[in-house]
């Protein structure tokens, strides 16, 4: 359930390279408890709105607030196939045991810990994505494509697992989404991306 909590925010933002104007006055927000979509065909300048929040590209105007520690989980190749369940949560983490919460949240890895992750399934995989994500207990995760390339049946298992997220640890998530058919059965709003500007706003009726 969403707060009065802000997690992050862009307001009236602008970026451009050269004379190419990748975002044109964008404000997205999220605000802790609620899961947030970004959609828009490539190009748009979803992933643009990601690199601003993560402080990869300064904006020549508008503001941007993090208030929170977040977590990104890129799209594509999420796992180190040849690596065991246990070494890709825990890689580049500074521990080396995988928290008691994030077995928890994930029951079905616990006894694969010591498994080649290249073994698993699509969803499978994407449980020891978002657990690596998730071990230092942050506040916010920005998702990027987390459907891509995953059977309709996996995507929907991932989008439940994400709505549990949010249910259990009371996180904000923002993703960035193709698919946005996906994502509408747990989504509470959303902005619709096209060359650079915000074009529609979803807001899901209660």
């Amino acid at each position: 359930m969403k707060s009065d909590t802000s997690l992050c925010e862009l307001t009236n933002v602008s970026v451009s390279f050269g004379e190419v104007d990748v975002l044109k006055g964008v404000s997205v927000s999220v605000y802790a408890g609620e899961i947030v979509g970004l959609f828009g065909h490539n190009g748009a300048g979803k992933s643009t709105v990601l690199k601003v929040l993560m402080g990869e590209f300064i904006p020549q105007h508008g503001l941007v607030t993090m208030s929170v520690p977040f977590t990104y989980v890129p799209q594509g190749e999420r796992i180190f196939p040849s690596l065991s369940v246990e070494e890709n949560i825990c890689v580049a983490s500074g521990v080396c045991k995988v928290p008691q919460f994030v077995l928890e949240l994930f029951p079905s890895l616990k006894n694969k810990l010591q498994i080649r992750a290249g073994s698993l399934s699509g969803g499978e995989q994407q449980m020891v994505a978002l657990g690596r994500g998730l071990i230092h207990k942050p506040k916010l995760l920005l998702l990027d494509e987390p459907s891509l390339g995953l059977a309709p049946k996996l995507v929907r298992e991932v989008y439940g697992m994400i709505e549990h997220l949010r249910s259990s640890l009371g996180i904000g998530v923002l993703v960035i989404e193709h698919n946005r058919e996906a994502l509408m059965p747990i989504l509470d709003r959303g902005y619709v991306m096209d060359k650079g500007s915000i074009v529609e706003e979803i807001v899901r009726s209660t």
